[in-house]
């Protein structure tokens, strides 16, 4: 859904928003989770750090339905709704995704997701440890009637 590219030590950090949009009437629960995987998970999931808030738009945010796929854009992001942190802020990859999966309050039918990665420590500067590495974040979100 975005892709966070060119990492270094003391770069700035990266923002993508995920909209998801849920267009049934039943109560539900809805969750997130997120697995990591890739070549360079091993050297990374310890170093990136992560911050993900949820702000649901209920009501406020015309959808058609299967558009508004945003590849990972802000634009767009709303500017009412509340912003509601998924997990520890701050944490590392590795300790946010194994937190999960996290509880997203109701209700669910169109909701923003913002994922910031922050890049590497700035005093290591060793490009033999990170350049060239590589890791995937894999968010599920699971729908469930209640």
């Amino acid at each position: 859904m975005f892709k966070v590219t060119n990492l270094e030590p003391g770069s700035r950090s990266t923002t993508a928003c995920i909209r998801v949009d849920f267009l049934g009437t039943a109560p539900v629960s809805l969750t997130l989770g997120a697995t990591l995987g890739g070549g360079g998970v091993a050297a990374l999931q310890d170093q990136l750090t992560v911050n993900v808030a949820t702000l649901n738009t209920s009501g406020t945010v015309t959808v058609t339905p299967g558009s508004r796929t945003n590849n990972g854009s802000c634009t767009g992001y709303p500017t009412g709704g509340k912003n509601i942190a998924v997990g520890t802020q701050g944490e590392t990859l590795q300790g946010w995704a194994s937190s999960g999966p996290y509880v997203i309050s109701s209700p669910v039918t169109d909701t923003w997701y913002k994922f910031t990665v922050s890049g590497l420590p700035a005093g290591d500067t060793s490009c033999a440890t990170y350049c060239g590495q590589a890791i995937t974040v894999n968010l599920t979100w699971t729908l469930t009637t209640i």
